[in-house]
Formats: C-alpha cells, sequence, structure tokens
C-alpha cells in the first residue's frame, strides 16, 4: 500500500514537473490515508542549461542531459545512486522490490486526453488534459484519475524539459512505465497544476500539486551535482511515505 501511496505523490511531482536558470517551486498537499495524517510538501525544481535538479527535504534527483547520468541522492543517509541514460530501472531496484515492481510496471495503462477545459492557473491561461492510468498489485487493479492544467505561456522551453527531463524522472523513481512516460507527451505545455485521485480498498485518496512560483535566477553552487563526501551504492532505497 506504501508503493502505491508513494506512487500517487510521484505522479504528481513528476507532472508538475527549466538556460540562466530558472527556478519552479511547487506545493503538494496529501490528504489523510489509511491512518496516516495528510501533509504538504514543497519542492524546488531548478532547470540549467542541458541540468535539472529536483530538491525536497528527503531526496534530490538530478538529471545531467549532457553527459547522459542521473543521480538519486539521499541527504539524510549522504548517499547517492548513479544511473546511466538511457535508464533500465530494473538494474537499480532493491531485490525484495523488484519482482513486484516490474509486475506493476508491466500492468500499467496509460490514456492521456485533452478535455477542452481552459482555466487561469495563477499567473497562467492553461489547457485541461485528464488522464487515466491503471496497475495492479497484490492482485488488485488500481485506477489512478488526473486532472491536469497545462500551459505554453512559460519563459522556457518546456519541449526540451520533456526530452531531457520529464521521461527520465519517471522511469527514476521505478513507479512509470515507457508505456505512460509516452503518453504524457500528448500534454501540449508544463503542467501546473494536477489533482489525483484513487481509491484503494475502498479508501479514497486525493492528491493536489500546484506550481507556485517561476522565476529566473542563478541556482545556488552545486546544485546540479553530487555532494561532497557522499557515498556511492547500487540500489535504490526503499521509500516511504513520511519521506
Amino acid at each position: 500500500m506504501k508503493k502505491l501511496i508513494l506512487l500517487s505523490i510521484m505522479v504528481v511531482f513528476l507532472f508538475s514537473a527549466v538556460n540562466a536558470d530558472y527556478l519552479v517551486k511547487q506545493e503538494t498537499v496529501t490528504g489523510p490515508m489509511m491512518g496516516q495524517p495528510g501533509k504538504t510538501d514543497v519542492q524546488n525544481l531548478w532547470i540549467g542549461d542541458g541540468v535539472y535538479a529536483n530538491v525536497t527535504k528527503a531526496l534530490i534527483t538530478i538529471v545531467n542531459s549532457n553527459k547522459k547520468v542521473m543521480y538519486i541522492v539521499y541527504p539524510a543517509t549522504k548517499t547517492y545512486v548513479e544511473m546511466k541514460m538511457p535508464l533500465d530501472i530494473s538494474t537499480y531496484l532493491p531485490e525484495a522490490a523488484k519482482g513486484m515492481m516490474e509486475t506493476m510496471l508491466k500492468s500499467m495503462t496509460m490514456k492521456v486526453t485533452a478535455n477542452g477545459k481552459t482555466a487561469k492557473v495563477g499567473k497562467w491561461n492553461t489547457k485541461g488534459y485528464t488522464g487515466v492510468m491503471t496497475m495492479s498489485q497484490m492482485g488488485m487493479e488500481i485506477k489512478v484519475n488526473m486532472d491536469l492544467s497545462a500551459t505554453e505561456d512559460v519563459p522556457f522551453d518546456w519541449k526540451k524539459i520533456s526530452a531531457e527531463y520529464m521521461g527520465n524522472m519517471m522511469m527514476s523513481t521505478g513507479s512509470m512505465s515507457n508505456k505512460v512516460v509516452n503518453e504524457m507527451k500528448k500534454i501540449k505545455g508544463y503542467v501546473v497544476k494536477t489533482v489525483v485521485t484513487m481509491n484503494i480498498m475502498g479508501m479514497n485518496m486525493t492528491v493536489n500539486n500546484n506550481v507556485l512560483e517561476i522565476s529566473k535566477k542563478d541556482a545556488p553552487a552545486g546544485t546540479f551535482s553530487v555532494p561532497a563526501g557522499f557515498k556511492k551504492v547500487d540500489k535504490l532505497a526503499a521509500k516511504k511515505r513520511g519521506m
């Protein structure tokens, strides 16, 4: 169940997931689920020239499209995983989770359609898309519904981000398949608002993400590299909702 909760959060992060640098600040609000209280997370996405860093309190993801490499950095344990692109996520999954995750990835389907909606979201004029993702895990079929608002009215090349960053980021979580990544390419623009709803064993869950700020500013020194002194490990860490 925790993996499914993580998946819904990653869907929001990733689909909401820019050359002076740009900062995209986002807020994700996760509703209560399975006895866990709701919570709010803030993430900063830094975009440079072919380099990207998605920074949260528990996890930093760095994509260097120039060197064809990605790093998953764990600040709490001062460790990181180095992954070559194009990414084969199965190489980096922990053995305990590998079978279950591979089964889920193989079962995934995704359908994205333009829904004709237009809206003003923050400063941005957006067009709406509906996404429906299904997967199987532990004998259950799970359906995840997504309401996405995307805009082309941004100061960076959203097509470049989609090609160099978004797909690799999705695959790096071990929570997305190529089928899902390819379907998401139907979205024209950068997603600035996402509402994800799902039902697990009769319990409803909602995750909301909103872009709060898009600004042009220099990234802090070291943003696009692994911090000095961190230890390289071979496998991704097991993830928990509280992370």
